[in-house]
Formats: C-alpha cells, structure tokens, sequence
C-alpha cells in the first residue's frame, strides 16, 4: 500500500506493495492485484515481473486484511 493504510479488497487491486506478517517476520510483496470472487488475488513478482507467489487476499468478519499463499493454479473462488 506504499505506505497508506488499506480501507477495503480494492485497495489490492492493480500494482500493489503491501507487507505480510508471517509471525516470524515480515515480508514485502509487490506485485499485481485482481478481483477473485470475495477476495483479491495478487501474483506477487520479482524484479524481472516474473511471478514467483501467488496470494489471496481477504477481509476478515473482524475487519482485518488477511493473505494466504495459494496455487498459482488453485481455481478462482
């Protein structure tokens, strides 16, 4: 989110940075956001934008962000 705080799923949407807290530490995705049902999926890319993770991004009953790794192959919900 380059900083801002995200309000909603489309916020994820499109060229994204966001970071990812794995409980053992924090990783930063950039990458490319796309509406998947009542998520967003983001194919997070390496300098070269080669795809190289796939996350699903969600907002939770509580109103808190939420990403999971997913297949790149994993059918759309």
């Amino acid at each position: 989110m380059r900083g801002n705080t995200p309000h909603s799923l489309a916020d994820f949407v499109d060229d994204v940075h966001f970071t990812v807290d794995l409980g053992a530490g924090m990783t930063a995705v950039a990458g490319v956001g796309a509406p998947d049902g009542t998520a967003v999926r983001v194919r997070q890319k390496d300098d070269n934008t080669k795809d190289v993770r796939v996350w699903l991004v969600r907002l939770d009953p509580r109103g808190v962000f939420t990403a999971e790794l997913v297949s790149p192959l994993a059918p759309s919900r």
